[in-house]
């Protein structure tokens, strides 16, 4: 990741080190980022105990897909004491930040 992506709380495909030869030759693109990281602050001040159990989530954003819909955010639980995710994930529910308008 270069400078700014590396300071803001979501990455995304154009903070990534050569991200125009990125865009141009892969098909796909999932970008990772921890879910308490990037949630609305609406969600994390209102409710600061489920907040917290955000913080194993991960939240793999599909920035770029050439055969289909692309920015779309699917969240996975994360088990980093065995270094694996738990497969059964589900699409976000909650406001995320930095979320692109995208018409259709």
């Amino acid at each position: 990741a270069d400078r700014e992506g590396l300071r803001s709380k979501r990455m995304h495909l154009y903070h990534l080190r050569g991200s125009s030869a990125l865009d141009y030759e892969c098909d796909i693109a999932i970008i990772m980022n921890n879910k308490f990281h990037i949630l609305s602050k609406e969600h994390v001040s209102f409710n600061p105990y489920k907040s917290e159990s955000y913080r194993d989530w991960v939240v793999f954003t599909l920035e770029k897909n050439r055969a289909g819909r692309a920015m779309i955010d699917v969240e996975f639980r994360m088990h980093p004491q065995h270094f694996c995710f738990n497969p059964k994930g589900k699409m976000v529910e909650q406001k995320l930040i930095d979320e692109k308008i995208i018409v259709e």
